[in-house]
């Protein structure tokens, strides 16, 4: 009895254990090969980046474009015109500095996610758009931080210091020791906020513009997003590309310092290129927008098929411990049996398989007074 229930058992334990394994072993081969195919596109796009060092003349990282890199930023946002202004950059492939009033973000949250999802660089413009010359430096820390504490909630994500833009331009020596982060302000302003005419906008982004420049728009008026995306699009064809404040600086080589002031980067014609690593964050966060949600293929995992095996191994288990440790042997039984009869006052003995009649015991019978 004990092995035709054993045998089953086992294979029915060795099954559970297979699929219980396989699902581990599926999902690290998946991650395995998709490490080695993201290995394979860094190198490739790598071995792309040296390729164009070489044509260029073989000057090292360093090279030279037609138009060269601008940095485009909005200022006193978000607005209700910032959506527009968004769809239209993503149609661009273009990358903005969003310098971002703390204040307004409770109001757009969804905007400032956005804005972070699609690659655009997130920073403060302040909590009240406070002139910052007019505080001490325990009001401008305040300033900064509230701001940066409602920016990354509502980008769910810890985007740590960012860009500082003073609003108005305002600093002096207890901002630049106050702030701890590099301040930026502009060398373009088309002053949209004054004019509030798309053409002038336009008009005047296209003719100030140069290598290094840093732009200012406010993404508040419809005007001033109109200019701006008609003045994208003449630049653009002039060579000119976008990227934003942080990337601007990287590319011309140019390390950013804290408390420091910076107006545009310089006019030299330098790029030291896009990162390999950026392209294909790019890449996957353009997918993920698209798709609506982020890309599970690697980290799905069948938990189901997991939990099932794991409770048909306990019922497994459950079974094997009945079996050695809950059953009676059969003989061990028979000997209680036989133990437990000799123990009972009517047990009658049997002979030659039959059991013999108790006889009465009766001083007064028969057999008992027989002489």
């Amino acid at each position: 009895m004990k092995k035709k229930i054993i045998f089953p058992l086992l294979i029915l334990v060795l099954l559970s254990l297979a699929f219980a394994v396989s699902p581990l072993l599926a999902t690290d081969e998946k991650n395995d090969s998709g490490a080695a195919d993201t290995a394979g596109d860094t190198a490739s796009g790598s071995g792309a980046a040296d390729a164009a060092g070489d044509t260029a003349g073989g000057s090292g990282a360093a090279t030279e474009k037609s138009g060269g890199l601008v940095a485009l930023t909005f200022d006193d946002g978000p607005g209700n015109a910032t959506n527009e202004l968004l769809d239209e950059l993503k149609k661009r492939d273009v990358k903005a500095t969003f310098f971002i009033v703390g204040s307004r973000v409770e109001e757009y949250p969804d905007m400032i996610k956005r804005e972070y999802k699609e690659g655009h660089e997130l920073a403060c413009h302040t909590w009240s758009h406070a002139k910052l010359t007019t505080l001490d430096a325990a009001g401008i820390q305040s300033e900064i931080s509230q701001a940066e504490t409602a920016i990354s909630e509502a980008a769910g994500a810890d985007l740590g210091k960012m860009l500082l833009r003073p609003p108005g331009g305002s600093y002096n020596d207890t901002v630049k020791s106050s702030v701890g982060t590099p301040l930026i302000l502009w060398s373009v302003d088309p002053k949209d906020w004054k004019y509030r005419d798309t053409e002038t906008v336009k008009d005047s982004i296209i003719a100030n513009t140069v290598d290094g420049s840093i732009i200012l728009v406010h993404d508040l008026y419809p005007t001033s997003i109109q200019g701006a995306i008609a003045a994208i699009d003449e630049l653009q064809a002039q060579g000119y590309t976008f990227v934003t404040v942080s990337e601007l600086f990287r590319r011309k080589g140019i390390p950013l310092t804290d408390g420091e002031v910076y107006k545009e980067a310089p006019n030299d014609g330098v790029d030291l290129g896009p990162l390999p690593k950026e392209e294909e964050s790019t890449k996957a966060e353009d997918k993920q927008n698209s798709n609506g949600e982020k890309d599970t293929d690697q980290a799905l995992f069948p938990w189901g098929l997991l939990i099932f095996c794991i409770i048909v191994l306990l019922i497994d288990a459950g079974g094997l411990l009945w079996l050695f440790w809950g059953c009676k042997p059969k003989w061990k039984e028979t000997n209680n049996e036989k133990n437990d009869s000799h123990d009972d006052p009517h047990h009658r003995p049997a002979v030659n398989g039959r059991r013999t009649p108790w006889r009465r015991r009766n001083n007064g019978s028969k057999c008992n007074n027989r002489q």
